[in-house]
């Protein structure tokens, strides 16, 4: 699902994601110099815009619930997101999400996302997803884990 269809030109799902425990993960994604993602924002000083932070951290959280529970998800809410500093052509960016439990009656799951370049924090907040599909085929999660 892409929750910003014109801001995510040459976006990627990650370069590689890795499941520390059950409901802790970390993706990590390395911009190039060159990379689509800081076209035009902002030209002779490019930036990684903070529409692709978001972006980033609902995909990833898609993929890992989806690869954990069996459930898709989509973005329902974003809360307390705060920007510490800028991802720059070159960097790579980590980003690690968090859960307690799997959706509750509400149909709801809270996650802590916190970005990161090295020690240097990015950005940092809750994403609140709501359950769009209890039970994702073992197809469908195959083709997840591949992405």
């Amino acid at each position: 699902m892409n929750l910003f269809p014109n801001s995510a030109a040459g976006m990627r799902l990650h370069d590689q994601a890795h499941a520390l425990s059950e409901r802790h993960w970390v993706f990590i994604w390395h911009f190039s110099q060159t990379d689509a993602v800081f076209d035009g924002h902002f030209p002779h000083q490019p930036v990684l815009a903070g529409v692709f932070l978001m972006e980033m951290a609902q995909r990833a959280m898609a993929h890992a619930v989806l690869a954990t529970d069996g459930r898709a998800v989509r973005l329902r809410r974003v809360s307390h997101l705060r920007f510490f500093n800028a991802v720059f052509p070159g960097e790579t960016c980590a980003l690690t999400v968090t859960w307690e439990s799997a959706a509750g009656d509400d149909g709801r799951i809270v996650a802590e996302v916190r970005f990161a370049k090295g020690r240097t924090k990015v950005a940092a907040g809750l994403l609140e997803l709501a359950v769009v599909a209890e039970q994702v085929s073992a197809n469908e999660r195959e083709g997840a884990d591949a992405v």
